[in-house]
């Protein structure tokens, strides 16, 4: 199981904890936060990103491709659902997920297209394009 304890501190600073790990998520100052850390958000994008290209690496290290570094800018925007007919449902907007692929190394056109699919199948992706259920549960002060 995969786990994280986030506690609401100073303004609208989230303290992150996994495993061993501690690290501030906030607002920018205009959105009245103290800008000490990124966004919810931006951290939601990070996590994708940063997912992608390790399972990329782990992907070409297994191939013995010359991977030598890989970047993925991240971009997210809420658009019109009927801008992308092809998606189902009756939702009023959803959101473009944008990633702009770099490849440094001896690699083919082949071996980038093959790689770009295999980030896009990373365990965070997975997450993101499945359904998710979540269950919320109340706990007194002294349970938590």
């Amino acid at each position: 199981m995969t786990r994280a304890v986030v506690s609401l501190e100073e303004g609208l600073q989230a303290k992150i904890d996994v495993r061993q790990f501690t690290f501030l998520a906030d607002e920018p100052l205009d959105a009245g936060g103290t800008d000490l850390g990124p966004k919810p958000v931006e951290i939601m994008l990070s996590s994708l990103g940063a997912c992608a290209v390790i399972t990329a690496k782990l992907y070409a290290q297994r191939k013995g491709w010359d991977l030598q570094k890989m970047e993925v800018a991240m971009e997210m925007e809420r658009v019109d659902p009927a801008s992308y007919p092809e998606q189902s449902g009756n939702a009023s907007y959803l959101y473009v997920i944008r990633k702009n692929y770099t490849f440094h190394g001896e690699l083919t056109d082949d071996q980038k297209t093959r790689l770009m699919e295999i980030a896009g199948k990373c365990p965070v992706a997975r997450i993101l394009q499945n359904p998710v259920v979540f269950e919320d549960v109340l706990l007194s002060a002294t349970e938590a």
